[in-house]
């Protein structure tokens, strides 16, 4: 199982952020769909701190898709 998450502001949601940690705490696979650069690096933040924590790379994922028409791809 996994959860996914898209995400569209500059932060986290406090209801998100909690949303992902029980879902990692519970062995969930979680993966972050951003929608722009500011929310892409603000997980991946949160993304280094989980890594540096021992969590592995393939329980958390942050991947940024953003349409072709802002120039950057999928």
């Amino acid at each position: 199982q996994r959860l996914v998450v898209l995400a569209y502001e500059e932060r986290s949601y406090f209801s998100s952020l909690m949303e992902v940690i029980g879902a990692i705490s519970m062995g969930l696979g979680v993966t972050i769909l951003a929608r722009n650069e500011k929310s892409f690096r603000w997980w991946n933040n949160v993304f280094d701190f989980f890594l540096r924590g021992g969590i592995s790379s393939e329980t958390l994922n942050v991947t940024i898709s953003i349409n072709e028409k802002n120039g950057l791809h999928y």
